[in-house]
């Protein structure tokens, strides 16, 4: 059985969410990131001032990165919800599955 999430830190509910969930471990950055990876890192920090969780893990598998980029802008951009509500959905999914995306 795995110990604790407290108890990985040594300091009580560091790990921890505000609601007693385990906080999800760091993801170690790729050593030596490719022209394309610095390229979405790039666009990640120009749109939310920093590079995307989602963006960190993926950059371990440019294959998914790519992927997956052309299917969120698919939805971002080819979408047929105006912009207000596609971010009302989106906050909402979140919300109800308790994820910060």
């Amino acid at each position: 059985m795995a110990a604790p999430a407290a108890e990985m830190t040594g300091t009580p509910g560091a790990d921890l969410f505000p609601d007693g969930r385990a906080a999800p471990a760091a993801i170690p950055p790729v050593r030596a990131p490719g022209a394309f990876v610095r390229a979405l890192y790039a666009i990640g920090r120009r749109r939310f001032g920093r590079v995307p969780t989602p963006a960190t893990l993926m950059a371990h598998r440019p294959a998914l990165m790519v992927g997956l980029g052309a299917f969120w802008a698919a939805l971002e951009y080819g979408g047929t919800l105006d912009a207000r509500l596609r971010a009302l959905v989106q906050l909402e999914v979140a919300r109800l599955r308790r994820s910060a995306y």
